[in-house]
């Protein structure tokens, strides 16, 4: 494996360690998108 790709794959953005997780299993919760009436204007 390259250097690059192992930091790639090593990123902290891409690590699932990073996020907190809630209940037995330790999933992490992430929040609905709520889109807002403006977002899409462009």
């Amino acid at each position: 494996m390259i250097e690059d790709n192992y930091n790639y794959r090593t990123s902290q953005t891409l690590l699932r360690n990073q996020f907190s997780g809630k209940g037995k299993l330790k999933i992490p919760i992430i929040p609905k998108f709520e889109a807002k009436p403006d977002d899409f204007d462009n």
